[in-house]
């Protein structure tokens, strides 16, 4: 069983919806030290995280998992107004086939309040459970969110898998194929670059792979947008803080 209470309710608003345009189901992982809702299309992973420490109160007795609609999920989720407490519990079935989820929405100062439940099923086998916290990253390069939204939009086009970032320790360009280069960098205050070398070009995909409007949603939801690369087998992230609550994670999974 779980427990999880937030009072400032409405600054969950709407965190799922980037999730739920890339698929319409996911998993719904509750863990001792996160929250965790992940997706996948094809070869594309989102993944939000909420700290446990986010909430005012979290209780997880053992790790729930469960197979949402993200829709519905963010449907509720978004029902909450300013001044509602919000009440999460789940409760698994003795087969592990059926999870109850249950929402209260409680208004502050009263004893008023509502409720609304979603049933989520066992995880299927085609959904690859990854964990982040295992992949380590020796570049990064941050940029304004603003500024990563007007290059989703100057770059894409349907079936384009990807656009790439050559960095180097000054300078970050964005390109695919003959499209107009765009170049920020770090003299003119456009980006921030860590753990590159002089004369040293690392290339940072951004894997977009049909699903722009997801990577645009999460990008409102913060400042500042991290593309990250690894020397070693984890895959390309673009990261997206969510300050105290957590963090969006969209990869390619391989």
């Amino acid at each position: 069983m779980i427990s999880l209470k937030k009072i400032e309710g409405r600054i969950l608003r709407k965190l799922v919806w980037p999730l739920a345009l890339i698929q319409f189901h996911g998993a719904a992982i509750w863990g001792r030290d996160y929250f965790t809702v992940q997706v996948s299309s094809g070869e594309l992973m989102g993944t939000l995280r909420l700290k446990s420490s986010c909430f005012d109160q979290y209780i997880c007795y053992e790790p729930t998992r469960t197979w949402l609609n993200l829709e519905d999920l963010n449907d509720i989720i978004s029902f909450i107004v300013d001044d509602e407490c919000l009440i999460v519990s789940a409760v698994t079935s003795w087969n592990d086939q059926v999870t109850y989820v249950h929402f209260v929405f409680e208004i502050l100062g009263t004893v008023k309040f509502t409720t609304k439940t979603l049933r989520g099923g066992p995880i299927p086998n085609h959904h690859r459970d990854m964990n982040e916290s295992e992949f380590a990253y020796e570049v990064v390069v941050g940029l304004p969110s603003e500024k990563f939204r007007q290059i989703i939009n100057h770059f894409y086009q349907p079936g384009l898998p990807f656009v790439e970032a050559f960095v180097i320790d000054d300078e970050v360009t964005f390109r695919i194929g003959p499209y107009e280069d765009i170049v920020l960098t770090t003299a003119g205050g456009d980006c921030v670059i860590g753990g590159t070398y002089d004369f040293y070009r690392v290339v940072i995909r951004i894997y977009l792979l049909d699903c722009p409007d997801s990577y645009i949603a999460a990008s409102e939801h913060c400042n500042t947008v991290w593309l990250l690369q690894s020397e070693g087998d984890s895959p390309d992230m673009v990261y997206f803080p969510l300050g105290e609550l957590g963090n969006f994670m969209f990869y390619r999974n391989r």
